[in-house]
């Protein structure tokens, strides 16, 4: 005789009101405020199901619901659930819980050569004994010539080589050999397979219609796919074209996903959301959101003379169009991401000085591994500004942020105050290519790298700056206390403000770079290349360069050129800078060269 069900949650504070009202930073007044989940799906005669998405890690939390029956509505409250086992939580305490994550929480135990793939990229992994040098090569199963593949990264502190292979095809198998060089000359080969990704796999096709009932092809109301659960053979592809979720702010997320394998959402249009559009919860693995819009999403609130935006005496920050928290092989691809309602204010202010962005997001991102962001826009506007485009969770830990064998390319991102895509964590083979940046503080964060090896490739980063009128750089580095490596290799950086920065993270500005075939222009003619770390990892060459230089470490085939006369470079003005390089049509956006 059930007939409908509602489930609400709060926080268990176990303080009084006082303690929260101390200070204008306060993140814990929710403890006030209940908070609706999404209306639970009934799955069985007596069996209805739900989740709630971004709860607090090991916090205590009150549960009420209402139950309709037979006409008469009761409700049940007072049910405290402790011990949230999946951290599926709020920035503070996750943050905080993670950064305490140890560098074996990230490594893979590779005795035998370990391939990690994705669509079309492969990350390889080689433990060693006693090896001074490695090399790589590859093949299409079946072909008969190999490859090389680039010079493998080696952690002499944990005795791994470590690398990718990429520019690869999806759906295919491939053969890797490593052959492992040891100090008394002789040699160890080791051999493996795997094939990547399937761009397009066999599917079972549902529709939006087979889980709701949908009237115009709108509704107006928060949705969930809990459990739904496909096989690697059969994927379930649930295409909602031409159907939109229009959620309203009553429930933290407009759709969630949760315990969900080998599951497609395709084109579904999604509007609102009190915190996030889309969110994949702690459980996904083998979920792919394809074709999106998502818009509306994220808090209002009043600003402070801070710079920051409040709700309920609580700053705005990390709402954002997509969640993925604590998933495995989770693709984002083809959205729309757009128009937040959350705004971001820019570092410093009519009222404030250094204070750092707090807002809404593209996308935030933790995922456990196996994460791919491509061929997304993400565009914020001048009013409605991102913090970030894809923001990293938990920076500065092992786990957090890009932690492992994540892909993030193809984007077009655009209109934020911070970072257009941050990695800042463990970045364990992260690839980051072929992405379109702008209109940010800086294009591409890597602080810290703590694992590496990442890669940054073929991306273009210009026209950058903030609605304050900060100039904007292209990469910004540091906080590398480890001896990871980020290889950057035939970018287009043409920013008005340092081209590749480096930043105090964990008390170092150190940081590794390998260079090769980029174009690093200032357009100020300012600062180029900064680092106050002159190491050995460090290895730039072939890369042109106008701009003034603090230890970019040339390897005698750059091209580099300043706006000052001095006895090492020759001065140029931009313009003759513009017109060696030859862009197609720069003034417009168009970085090809001719």
């Amino acid at each position: 005789g059930v007939t409908d069900v509602d489930v609400w949650y709060m926080p268990v504070s176990g303080k009084e009101d006082s303690v929260f009202n101390t200070t204008v930073y306060n993140r814990n007044m929710e403890h006030r405020y209940w908070q609706k989940a999404i209306k639970p799906i009934k799955t069985g005669n007596k069996t209805y199901k739900g989740s709630l998405p971004f709860l607090r890690t090991a916090t205590s939390y009150k549960i009420k619901y209402a139950i309709t029956k037979d006409g008469k509505t009761t409700i049940y409250k007072d049910v405290k659930y402790s011990g949230y086992s999946n951290p599926t939580t709020s920035e503070a305490v996750l943050t905080t819980a993670k950064a305490a994550s140890a560098k074996t929480d990230i490594l893979y135990t590779a005795t035998d050569l370990t391939l990690v793939p994705t669509y079309e990229n492969i990350g390889y992994y080689i433990d060693y004994e006693d090896a001074v040098s490695c090399t790589v090569t590859y093949r299409k199963s079946g072909d008969t010539a190999w490859k090389n593949a680039y010079t493998p990264y080696n952690d002499t502190v944990e005795k791994q080589f470590r690398g990718s292979i990429v520019k690869l095809e999806d759906n295919t198998t491939y053969e890797v050999k490593a052959v492992l060089s040891a100090s008394d000359n002789t040699t160890t080969e080791k051999t493996a397979t795997v094939t990547t990704w399937n761009d397009a796999p066999t599917v079972t096709a549902k529709k939006l219609t087979d889980y709701y009932t949908v009237t115009d092809n709108k509704i107006s109301q928060p949705i969930q796919f809990v459990g739904i659960k496909g096989s690697a053979d059969n994927w379930i592809e649930i295409d909602c074209t031409g159907y939109s979720v229009e959620a309203g702010y009553n429930t933290t997320a407009a759709v969630a996903l949760d315990d969900c394998e080998y599951v497609i959402l395709k084109g579904l249009t999604v509007k609102g959301g009190y915190r996030f559009g889309i969110a994949v919860n702690a459980g996904c693995s083998n979920v792919r959101l394809s074709g999106c819009d998502i818009s509306s999403f994220g808090r209002t609130g009043i600003q402070h003379e801070n710079g920051w935006y409040y709700r309920d005496a609580t700053p705005i920050n990390y709402d954002a169009g997509v969640l993925l928290i604590d998933g495995s092989n989770i693709t984002v691809e083809d959205c729309y991401i757009h128009d937040s309602r959350a705004m971001t204010n820019a570092w410093s202010g009519a009222t404030w000085e250094s204070t750092h962005p707090n807002g809404s997001a593209g996308i935030v991102y933790d995922v456990d591994n196996g994460c791919v962001i491509r061929n997304n826009r993400i565009i914020g506007n001048a009013t409605h500004r991102f913090n970030d485009g894809i923001e990293s969770f938990s920076n500065g830990s092992y786990v957090g942020g890009a932690a492992r064998d994540t892909d993030i390319y193809s984007n077009t991102i655009q209109y934020g105050q911070d970072d257009a895509i941050e990695l800042d964590g463990g970045q364990m083979n992260t690839r980051v290519y072929k992405n379109k940046l702008s209109q940010f503080l800086c294009g591409i964060s890597i602080v810290p790298n703590l694992c590496g090896p990442s890669y940054v490739f073929e991306n273009e980063i210009s026209n950058m700056g903030t609605d304050a009128g900060n100039n904007g750089k292209a990469l910004k580095a540091g906080g590398s206390e480890s001896d990871s490596v980020t290889y950057v290799f035939n970018n287009t950086f043409f920013v008005n403000g340092v081209v590749v920065e480096n930043t105090t993270y964990g008390g170092t500005e150190e940081y590794n770079l390998v260079t090769r075939n980029n174009i690093f222009v200032n357009t100020y003619g300012g600062g180029c290349y900064k680092n106050t770390f002159d190491g050995a990892l460090n290895d730039n060459n072939y890369d042109f360069c106008f701009g003034n230089y603090v230890n970019y470490q040339n390897g005698g085939s750059s091209m580099l050129y300043t706006a000052m006369q001095t006895d090492s470079f020759e001065k140029k003005s931009i313009e003759q800078i513009k017109d060696m390089l030859a862009f197609t049509d720069a003034e417009n956006g168009d970085f090809t060269l001719k």
